[in-house]
């Protein structure tokens, strides 16, 4: 009778232990991480994720900074993921603002578009925010 009972309690544990592990596997290709990346065109910055595409014009650019990213801020609209916030967002210092930033991020670009609207990009590594934040400065020479 004992062996019959830690065999069917052995078999419960190892259907919910399986099922767990199903849910997580799940969760996690429903909500996989969301890399932003950014590159630069001929005439335009192109920020991307899984989710969405944004094109900033050189021309349309007043002028940008790389600063310490800044994460106090309330969120307005679009999707805050658990690893970036990707949207639109409010803080005391940019006021509303559009952001595409990494919750790894250091460091961002902050680009004051000529219609006062700022938009900070973060990447994952800092080392590609600063070669974004440099490849920029270079564009907005030439034009």
């Amino acid at each position: 009778m004992k062996k019959k009972i830690i065999i069917i309690l052995s078999s419960c544990l190892a259907i919910a232990v399986l099922c767990i592990v199903g849910i997580l596997i799940y969760i996690h290709y429903l909500f996989p991480p969301r890399k932003i990346e950014a590159s630069l065109t001929d005439t335009e910055l192109v920020v991307t994720n899984d989710y969405f595409l944004s094109r900033y014009k050189y021309d349309d650019i007043e002028s940008i900074e790389y600063k310490e990213t800044i994460y106090d801020n309330e969120f307005i609209d679009e999707i805050k993921y658990s690893d970036s916030e990707v949207g639109i967002f409010y803080n005391d210092i940019y006021g509303r603002y559009e952001s595409y930033v990494s919750k790894k991020s250091k460091h961002s670009v902050v680009i004051l578009l000529k219609k006062s609207v700022y938009v900070v990009i973060g990447l994952e590594k800092d080392k590609d925010t600063l070669s974004l934040y440099n490849g920029l400065l270079e564009y907005l020479d030439k034009s």
